[in-house]
């Protein structure tokens, strides 16, 4: 075999390699999209403010049972498969989910979660996770582990640990979206600085200015 069809060879080799990513990518979103939008298939006309909270709750539930289907392994999952300059559509705006991945495979502590946490006002409720609950008591956004089933065991907090957070949100559900959305980011932001951790869009890239501004756009057409 000569140099040239060598080349040739790597080449081809090259261009499939690339090919094969891209369509796993696109594949992998296809799937995100549709475990979005089978959530807002059961959401009623109208509610009052109980029942409202009550779905609130039930949806934030069911996502953190997807998540944990879909990132069965979240610190392989923070690799990202397609190439760099490749930007994540955004998400479903029915519902979205921004994460925070430690770097360090000893993971999150469950003190440092808890004071971070407390700190910037989230309320750890009886889901085991934590809400940001707005003046009329409702839920505006929630942070959950990004581990099976979700949830934060507040006991034994020593040796507890998780390897990221997954913070939640549902822009349909709340009265001002891009506000809540502005205080969603500021929190995120606070807390992956605290935490020395690495924030991921919903399909686990690095998230980007971009990215955001897309949101931004989107939430805008909402109001």
């Amino acid at each position: 075999m000569d140099k040239e069809t060598l080349r040739i060879i790597i080449f081809l080799i090259g261009v499939l390699t690339v090919i094969g990513m891209i369509a796993w990518s696109f594949l992998q979103h296809q799937k995100d999209e549709r475990d979005f939008e089978a959530f807002d298939k059961t959401k009623p006309d109208k509610e009052d403010d109980s029942t409202k909270k009550s779905h609130t709750f039930d949806v934030i539930s069911s996502v953190l049972k997807k998540t944990s289907e879909i990132i069965s392994d979240p610190l392989k999952n923070t690799s990202t498969a397609a190439p760099k300059v490749r930007l994540s559509p955004p998400p479903s705006m029915d519902l979205f989910q921004l994460s925070i991945i430690s770097p360090s495979e000893k993971g999150f502590s469950g003190e440092d979660i808890f004071s971070i946490l407390d700190n910037v006002g989230l309320k750890y409720g009886n889901l085991q996770i934590f809400e940001r609950i707005d003046g009329n008591n409702m839920v505006d956004f929630a942070v959950a582990n990004i581990v099976n089933p979700g949830v934060f065991p507040k006991d034994d907090l020593k040796n507890f640990s998780c390897p990221g957070l997954s913070f939640f949100m549902q822009p349909k559900q709340v009265a001002h979206p891009s506000e809540v959305f502005e205080d969603f980011i500021r929190t995120l932001n606070f807390v992956a600085l605290k935490l020395d951790g690495e924030m991921k869009d919903h399909l686990h890239h690095p998230l980007t200015d971009e990215y955001l501004q897309q949101i931004r756009q989107d939430l805008s057409k909402m109001t």
